[in-house]
């Protein structure tokens, strides 16, 4: 009698080692530009919540705590979407999961701008962060399954960086239409120009193609190759040795799924939760409690909370590119395992500012650019520690590890800041970070540099890489 479900076979597959030898091409640009702005909408909505909350308030005459409901909730959403869309991109593929994602990201942000009350906010919300959760697996799994070994550091980061984009325009957003427009309507167009971006995006990323390593972990070798052909039409090759690898194809249960991410690599699952939190938990907290907390205690009221918003996001900026460069030139471990260190630093130094407003953007402005080192690094580290059937459901899991952080970020801060005062606070965020830099700091003993490495290489089972004899030039 058969077994219900498919025994595994064994291929031997150059095609991985084939988009390794590309040099850059314009399909890996139409690629990463199409991909990765759904990385700028995520900063877009964290952003672009933060100074409308008041407004919200007082139009929907909610209490602080419905408000912060409100801002809450799509971390909630985050949460859920990361696992359930992480799951459903491994088994039913990247690409119609990252159009998925963004359409629903898109329409649930246009519903959000004709909310009428507060559990209709609540519900908007909830759906926009459900949408982008599910865009951190299936994106990223993409992305590093298309980008040649040598440029994927580059890539992961110039993606990443892009949320600091997102959070400059939504920084940008909200002094324009709250200088420019009423307040009754100004906070709904805020939200319509993040649901028009994303339903454009949705267009444009209908010409992607799917994901040529998943197809071939899957068993459609011809669709994979077809992929692989037109990448490599468009593209210079190297000269450098084309490497084949062994895989695995079987189709397997969702559950033997996880347990067999959790039976094979449960080192690297924890790495990739413990930098999850140690970059989600005090940035996005900190955005949180900024205009709530920090800033008051610092003399900075009312007008002058979005300017720093703006601030730390253009600052923001240099620490993103910055570890995008220097992971593919000195290597992940010692790039992202600085940036951690240097969060959990620059937390404490808050401590130094004393109601200094020169000393509030000198601090500010720092932990902005390593926040984003971290923040960065975090997924360019996490994006190569798992095999490709398992690549989205790990970062999935990282990623709604990271959002549980963040959601019970402002809780904490806002109960430390109770009972200790404004100081307690900044010891809070540093000890978030601690779970990153340790995490780091253990990877970079025990674990593999991924700079120019393949995604085969990176894991021991089910694939790895076998050189050939000849090189094809």
């Amino acid at each position: 009698m058969k077994s219900s479900q498919e025994q595994p076979r064994q291929i031997v597959t150059d095609l991985f080692g084939r988009l390794d030898r590309l040099a850059w091409g314009k399909v890996h640009t139409v690629v990463l530009i199409a991909l990765g702005i759904g990385w700028a909408l995520d900063g877009f909505e964290v952003t672009i919540v933060g100074p409308m909350l008041s407004f919200l308030a007082k139009y929907f005459h909610m209490t602080v705590q419905q408000a912060a409901d409100v801002g809450s909730v799509f971390l909630l959403g985050a949460f859920a979407g990361a696992l359930i869309f992480s799951v459903l991109a491994d088994r039913l593929g990247r690409k119609r999961l990252f159009l998925v994602t963004i359409l629903l990201y898109g329409l649930a942000t246009l519903a959000t701008a004709f909310s009428t009350g507060y559990i209709s906010l609540l519900i908007f919300r909830f759906l926009t962060g459900f949408g982008i959760g599910g865009e951190y697996g299936a994106v990223n799994a993409a992305i590093d399954e298309f980008i040649p070994a040598r440029y994927r550091g580059r890539a992961d980061g110039a993606v990443n960086a892009s949320w600091s984009i997102g959070s400059i325009v939504a920084s940008l957003t909200s002094l324009v239409v709250l200088v420019s427009l009423p307040p009754a309507v100004g906070w709904r167009y805020a939200f319509l120009f993040g649901g028009v971006v994303a339903i454009f995006v949705a267009i444009v990323r209908r010409i992607l193609p799917e994901s040529p390593r998943w197809l071939a972990y899957h068993g459609h070798l011809d669709q994979a190759e077809t992929v692989v052909e037109k990448v490599e039409a468009s593209c210079l090759q190297s000269s450098s040795p084309l490497h084949s690898s062994v895989l695995e194809i079987g189709e397997r249960s969702w559950w033997a799924d996880v347990r067999q991410l959790w039976r094979r690599h449960p080192g690297r699952v924890l790495l990739a939760m413990s930098l999850n939190i140690g970059e989600a938990a005090p940035y996005y907290g900190l955005l949180m409690v900024l205009g709530l907390i920090i800033l008051p205690a610092n003399g900075i009221h009312g007008a002058g909370i979005p300017y720093f918003y703006l601030y730390g996001a253009v600052l923001g900026l240099v620490g993103a590119f910055g570890v995008a460069w220097a992971a593919d030139k000195w290597g992940r471990k010692p790039s992202v395992t600085t940036g951690f260190i240097a969060l959990v630093l620059m937390s404490l130094s808050f401590m130094w500012i004393h109601g200094s407003v020169v000393w509030l953007l000198v601090v500010f402005g720092v932990y902005s650019v390593v926040g984003q080192v971290a923040g960065t690094g975090t997924y360019i580290v996490t994006s190569e520690l798992f095999p490709t059937e398992h690549r989205a459901l790990g970062i999935g899991l990282a990623v709604a590890t990271g959002r549980v952080a963040a959601l019970g970020a402002p809780l904490v801060f806002a109960a430390l800041n109770s009972a200790f005062g404004v100081q307690a606070v900044y010891w809070g965020m540093a000890g978030f970070a601690a779970f990153g830099a340790t995490g780091m700091g253990i990877w970079s003993l025990v674990g593999k540099e991924g700079r120019g490495v393949s995604l085969e290489d990176m894991v021991a089972r089910p694939a790895f890489r076998r050189p050939q004899s000849e090189v094809v030039e």
